[in-house]
C-alpha cells in the first residue's frame, strides 16, 4: 500500500518521508526531525503499521489518516 501511495506522491510532486519496517534508524531519526520543523521540506509522512513499537513521536502533523489494505 505504501508503494502505491509513494507512486502517487511522486506523480503529484508532493514532498514526503516514508517510514516502514526497512527504514534504518539514522534515516528515521533524520526524517522525523525534519518533519517536525516549522519549515519542513516534507508535506506528508507515510508510516506503515510495521513501524510500530519504534517510539515515534510526530508533533508536527496537522492531519492523520489511517489506510488499511484488506
Amino acid at each position: 500500500m505504501l508503494d502505491i501511495l509513494e507512486d502517487f506522491m511522486n506523480l503529484r510532486g508532493f514532498k514526503y518521508a516514508r517510514l516502514d519496517g526497512s527504514t534504518s534508524r539514522p534515516r528515521r531519526a533524520l526524517d522525523i526531525k525534519l518533519f517536525q520543523q516549522n519549515n519542513s521540506p516534507y508535506q506528508i509522512y507515510l508510516i506503515s503499521t510495521r513501524a510500530g513499537g519504534l517510539g515515534i513521536n510526530l508533533t508536527g502533523e496537522l492531519c492523520f489518516g489511517n489506510l488499511r489494505a484488506e
